[in-house]
């Protein structure tokens, strides 16, 4: 009875320091912000466990049901924007907005207490920004879609220039053509007016741009250089140091460039004359048309056929 006892009494005692499990826990977020900037939600979270990712769940304000119930969208920043269209919210209704930890796609945190957001009407700000040619130079475009649109605010500088520094331009056209050095990137950022008190959009971009020549800087033509292709025809290239837009023409003898008829030319093709003279000497004329409708002085070559 006694070894009995003693056996027991061992087992108790065993029992007794049996190891503690710690179970994993996924941690709880514990606050976040949520806000309205223009078309935009931004989200600001704080209290992780540094998880694998977040999810953040929408309920329209009315709807049946919680957190579960919702649109749910996963996230791996603590800091994240959506477009309201991408968490499918309307101007002029109210959502119930929730977030958790998601530390793997069967272990996560509780929901949080839910945040109201109440969603109003906006400016929709440009989109598709893009630096291409637009016909009358080659800069930097955008669309859009707001039919309240009144006009546009562009910011640019140097790489890493913020939205709203640099050099703001204000345009009613969907584009603008900037002068811009060769060899150096730029940033660039667009916004909205809205007429009906929505006001400015937020900033879209950036959109990072290098130049690799000058662009827009009103730079006079040089090199100008002729082929000739027959006694009485020559065609003429320049180089167009940035420039897209370009007059020309072609005088003979003493003629003055003043009563001479100017030609337009873009990028695409050179000019060619015919019915030239060999035993008559021309000038060539050339200039840049620059993206205000000012022109460089004329670079000119002397033209003598053979």
């Amino acid at each position: 009875m006694t070894f009995a006892a003693l056996v027991l009494a061992g087992c108790s005692s065993d029992s007794d320091n049996t190891p503690t499990v710690n179970l994993p826990v996924c941690e709880n977020v514990s606050g976040f912000t949520v806000a309205q900037q223009g078309e935009f939600v931004d989200v600001q979270l704080s209290g992780t466990n540094e998880p694998l990712n977040y999810e953040l769940s929408v309920v329209p304000a009315g709807g049946s049901g919680g957190p579960e119930n919702g649109y749910i969208y996963p996230f791996t920043e603590t800091s994240k924007r959506w477009t309201a269209t991408e968490l499918n919210i309307l101007p002029g209704y109210t959502y119930y907005i929730y977030v958790r930890s998601a530390c793997s796609d069967s272990f996560k945190s509780n929901w949080t207490a839910a945040q109201a957001l109440s969603f109003e009407d906006y400016c929709q700000g440009p989109t598709n920004l893009v630096f291409a040619y637009h016909g009358d130079g080659f800069g930097f475009g955008w669309t859009y879609t707001d039919e309240q649109t009144s006009h546009f605010q562009v910011s640019y500088g140097p790489q890493g220039t913020a939205a709203g520094a640099g050099i703001l331009v204000q345009t009613n056209s969907d584009h603008i053509a900037p002068a811009l050095e060769g060899g150096a990137t730029y940033d660039f950022y667009v916004r909205s007016f809205c007429s009906g008190g929505t006001g400015w959009s937020a900033w879209s971009g950036p959109y990072t741009y290098f130049a690799e020549t000058d662009l827009n800087m009103c730079t006079q033509p040089s090199n100008v250089q002729y082929t000739q292709l027959s006694a009485s025809q020559a065609n003429f290239t320049w180089d167009y140091n940035g420039q897209t837009q370009f007059e020309y023409a072609l005088v003979s003898g003493s003629q003055s460039i003043n009563t001479a008829t100017i030609y337009e030319i873009g990028i695409f093709g050179t000019p060619t004359f015919t019915g030239m003279s060999n035993w008559a000497q021309y000038t060539f004329y050339v200039r840049a048309v620059c993206a205000d409708g000012a022109r460089t002085p004329w670079t000119t070559i002397l033209v003598d056929l053979n």
